[in-house]
């Protein structure tokens, strides 16, 4: 059973509330580009959020696919009343294998689920058996290089992080609480430093691993005080993975 099966109503209710999403969201569009007539697989896609997203973008195709019944449950309600034309995919990707081929696959906060460095190098394989040759893999993840994140409390930004297992080794436990109005919803994501992520993505086949801050647009900018991203450039706590399957 997922964590999220307890949690995926109260999560769903604070998560786009969350400052750094926006952000989140113009870097992914912004690093994808045109996605007009191609296929996307969205990974650990929660109750569908960021695959209607995909969609709305232009994607002929998006499957969304995610280890929580609850959080299916969700998306796939939504999409009985909103038709977007997103499939829905209850499966483990750790363990799912080659569902088909796609021209881009994208992820939101899945790796750092990883239990243990053999199910990071499962979910590794699992991403490059169902991407293109010569294509990319762009997932959000906490920050393997940020040293900071496990005793961030930025309340202005809604997040609290704490290391729960004591020392920051390979696997540690962080908690990650989202604070909004009141409601605040708690999970625990594991860390990794960003040589095992390199190791494992290239143990995978993959020709190159970078990671890219969130890019900060304008309308972002205007919409909090001044001096309010300065934190985030300073100490990115959240990143992107760009990922590159040889052609």
């Amino acid at each position: 059973m997922s964590q999220y099966d307890h949690i995926a109503n109260s999560y769903r209710a604070i998560a786009e509330s969350i400052p750094y999403r926006g952000p989140e969201w113009y870097s992914l569009y912004t690093r994808l580009g045109s996605l007009s007539g191609k296929s996307v697989l969205d990974l650990g896609c929660g109750d569908g959020m960021s695959s209607r997203r995909l969609k709305s973008w232009g994607a002929a195709r998006v499957v969304g696919v995610d280890v929580s019944e609850e959080m299916i449950r969700l998306a796939r309600l939504t999409e009985q009343e909103q038709h977007d034309g997103v499939e829905y995919v209850l499966a483990d990707v750790a363990t799912m294998g080659r569902i088909g081929t796609f021209d881009v696959v994208t992820a939101s906060y899945l790796l750092h689920y990883a239990t243990s460095r053999t199910q990071l190098e499962q979910i590794a394989r699992s991403v490059y058996e169902n991407l293109r040759p010569g294509q990319s893999f762009i997932t959000s993840n906490l920050n393997p290089q940020e040293p900071a994140v496990p005793s961030l409390f930025l309340p202005e930004h809604k997040l609290h992080f704490k290391l729960i297992s004591g020392l920051l080794v390979e696997g540690a436990t962080i908690r990650c609480t989202l604070l909004s109005e009141g409601q605040e919803v708690s999970f625990d994501t594991y860390w990794y430093s960003w040589k095992t992520y390199q190791e494992v993505f290239r143990a995978a086949g993959f020709a190159s691993c970078e990671l890219e801050p969130y890019i900060i647009s304008a309308e972002e900018e205007k919409k909090y005080p001044p001096g309010f991203w300065d934190v985030y450039r300073a100490r990115p706590w959240v990143i992107q993975l760009v990922c590159r399957k040889n052609g």
